[in-house]
């Protein structure tokens, strides 16, 4: 995650997956490579409302199958209750 300003971050993740160590008693299984090795690049923009709540604009294009799936995923947190910082 990159801050570039008080309330904006920015961020990147790669997950890459190979199964190529496991031996023949895994065949056809859904641990099965088949050859492949299923990968998914992210890239999100996250915009900070207050201490308590959040955005967050995600895209992923997801190869985890031979069919490539591009996701976008909008998303709003919220942290509720008590936590160290403040006394309820």
């Amino acid at each position: 995650m990159f801050q570039f300003m008080p309330q904006w971050r920015l961020g990147a993740r790669y997950d890459q997956l190979s199964a190529r160590a496991l031996g023949a008693e895994f065949a056809g299984t859904t641990l099965d490579d088949l050859g492949r090795n299923p990968r998914r690049v992210s890239g999100l923009l996250e915009y900070e409302t207050s201490e308590f709540g959040r955005f967050r604009l995600q895209y992923n294009h997801d190869r985890a199958t031979q069919e490539t799936n591009h996701e976008v995923f909008l998303n709003y947190v919220v942290s509720i209750g008590a936590h160290g910082a403040h006394k309820y």
